[in-house]
């Protein structure tokens, strides 16, 4: 019985490690994107408008000033800083789950009876499975770089 609920555990662990990783490249997808589409435009907006308000502008600054603008209000209606923050949390708690479930299976195992051990495994079955519910989720793109990331040993511990 302790065997097949190791094997649990460390399917739950190795699902954990893909998940967070591919979140991990989602958020730092998220993070670009809010730079490029809130920040840069912002920043343009402003010395744009600046230099109109202070009439050294030709008319075709107006128009930049104008496109800036835009860029920056799409970029606040997309918000991908939300994105960021989502995928963030989602790695961070699966990664959570990941460390629980390897310590319970390489630790905590040896001590339990094999009615407590099976106890743990299924909360920690059930933690893994209501996160699953509520995350966004990835894409092939951020699973296939994740995928690469585990087998260049980026999660293998020096």
């Amino acid at each position: 019985m302790k065997k097949q609920l190791i094997v649990e555990c460390k399917h739950i662990q190795e699902n954990c490690t893909y998940t967070a990783e591919a979140h991990h490249d989602l958020a730092d997808r998220g993070k670009r994107l809010g730079f490029w589409f809130q920040v840069v435009p912002s920043v343009i907006t402003a010395f744009l408008a600046a230099v109109v308000m202070l009439g050294w502008a030709p008319l075709i600054l107006n128009g930049l000033t104008v496109i800036g603008a835009v860029i920056s209000a799409v970029g606040n209606v997309l918000n991908p800083l939300k994105d960021y923050f989502d995928h963030l949390n989602a790695s961070k708690n699966f990664t959570v789950i990941k460390h629980d479930a390897r310590v319970l299976h390489d630790t905590f195992s040896v001590t339990m009876s094999d009615k407590e051990f099976a106890i743990a495994v299924e909360n920690l079955h059930n933690r893994y499975n209501d996160l699953v519910r509520f995350v966004p989720p990835t894409d092939k793109k951020a699973f296939e770089e994740a995928r690469r990331r585990i087998k260049d040993g980026v999660h293998d511990p020096d």
